[in-house]
Parts: C-alpha cells; sequence; structure tokens
C-alpha cells in the first residue's frame, strides 16, 4: 500500500526533468489512484508533501473513498481531513460523487486546467455500487 503513489510523484519528478532538458514535446500529465488503505501509508504522506512543495501539476491523483479497507472501516482507526491535509501540503482538491461519471469528467477537467499544483479529486464512492446480492 502506498507505493503507487510514490512511484507517480516519481514519474511526475522525472517528466519535469525531461520537459526542461529535451522539451516541450515530452510534456505529459501522470495519473494515479489510491485507495483508502493506501492515503493512511506514512509512505503516501511523504510523497503527497513532497509532490505539493515541488508542484507538480502534472499529478493528477483520484481517491477512491469508500471509507473501507482491509478488515473495517477507516473511521475504526482514523478521523483525519484527507481533503485538507492534501490542501495543507498545496494541492487543489475536488470532493466528488465517485460514482457518478459526469461528476469524474468534471473533476478531470479542473484538474486538466490546473497550472500550479497537483491535483487531488476525492471520488466518495459505495463499493460494489449496482452489484447483485
Amino acid at each position: 500500500l502506498g507505493q503507487g503513489h510514490t512511484m507517480a510523484v516519481g514519474a511526475a519528478i522525472a517528466e519535469k526533468f525531461l520537459k526542461e532538458r529535451f522539451g516541450e514535446w515530452m510534456s505529459h500529465d501522470i495519473y494515479t489512484f489510491i485507495s483508502d488503505g493506501g492515503i493512511q501509508e506514512e509512505i503516501s504522506q511523504g510523497a503527497g508533501r513532497i509532490a505539493g512543495y515541488l508542484g507538480l501539476n502534472n499529478l493528477i491523483m483520484f481517491y477512491d473513498s469508500n471509507d473501507i479497507q482491509l478488515s473495517t472501516t477507516t473511521d475504526a482507526v482514523t478521523v483525519e481531513d484527507t481533503a485538507k491535509k492534501y490542501e495543507a501540503w498545496g494541492w487543489a482538491v475536488m470532493t466528488i460523487d465517485g460514482n457518478n461519471a459526469g461528476e469524474i469528467r468534471k473533476a478531470l477537467e479542473a484538474a486538466k486546467a490546473e497550472t500550479e499544483k497537483p491535483f487531488l479529486i476525492i471520488g466518495k464512492t459505495i463499493m460494489g455500487k449496482g452489484a447483485v446480492a
């Protein structure tokens, strides 16, 4: 847990280096996905801090926030406000209904328009929504 977050931050840093060295044709965005268990990991928090500090505006992270982790609900171990935490680290943050395709599309458009900060989309979801019981 958390390794994908750190790999994405590393890729965003590498993209900035390549763009600076070889020009605009190397410019691209890094998309990453994280869930409740992963976002709680200390390694993710360190990666989040450095991404905000460096202003990695090429990093777009979708957080699938369904309030469930490996063996329990997240409120059994934490009550922190993830949006405020990432904003304090220098990220742009938007919370949406993560089961709504229209809201996801709008959030991605907002993320692409951000020019100074990494972007966190917090998609509040229902695990297994629509599955037959």
